[in-house]
């Protein structure tokens, strides 16, 4: 049987100013800070329809074009600290937002690719099914009310992840900096 471990890494390499990157899909965890960093991107999740391409985050979320770069060139298995890793996407941050937009659109077509392997209609309807099957099994919702719709029974992404930036002994970023630190 195949564990967890078994599994081969799945990141791509893109070339950008005559050096080769690698290009890492977005975990769970990435999409929770680019949703607490950056209002735009929580503004794409906020629909029942979620169209994501790398020319709709040009046009609907710049402010997080280079944050999305930087996350999607960043190994997180080499940091064993949270902080460590939050630290060197603060540094790439400043880095991918120098690089010129064809570049950036280079990582982030690589970097959508890999994260929605499927396409992002079947990733939206995964959630919809793994939200359907958790307010099948608890009559009283989910707990903390970490997932669910909004009242007009929109996908809302920042209750998906379960992010509460209300939660005491959490502090959100300021999205208006749009850095992610």
């Amino acid at each position: 049987m195949t564990s967890l471990l078994d599994i081969v890494d799945q990141s791509e390499t893109v070339e950008i100013k005559g050096h080769t990157l690698r290009v890492f899909p977005i975990t769970a965890e990435g999409v929770g800070l680019l949703l607490l960093q950056f209002d735009s991107v929580r503004s794409m999740f906020g629909g029942t329809a979620i169209t994501i391409k790398p020319e709709d985050l040009m046009l609907q979320a710049p402010d997080a074009v280079a944050g999305i770069c930087a996350l999607a060139t960043t190994d997180r298995t080499e940091f064993a600290k949270k902080s460590a890793w939050l630290e060197h996407i603060e540094k790439a941050n400043t880095r991918a937002a120098a690089l010129p937009v064809s570049d950036q659109l280079k990582i982030l077509t690589r970097c959508m690719r890999i994260t929605f392997a499927e396409g992002t209609g079947p990733f939206v309807e995964m959630v919809k099914e793994f939200t359907a099957a958790l307010s099948t099994t608890s009559e009283q919702g989910p707990p903390n009310g970490a997932l669910g719709t909004t009242s007009q029974g929109q996908f809302n992404a920042a209750l998906q992840t379960g992010i509460h930036p209300e939660t005491p002994g959490t502090t959100p970023p300021d999205s208006s900096k749009g850095t992610l630190n």
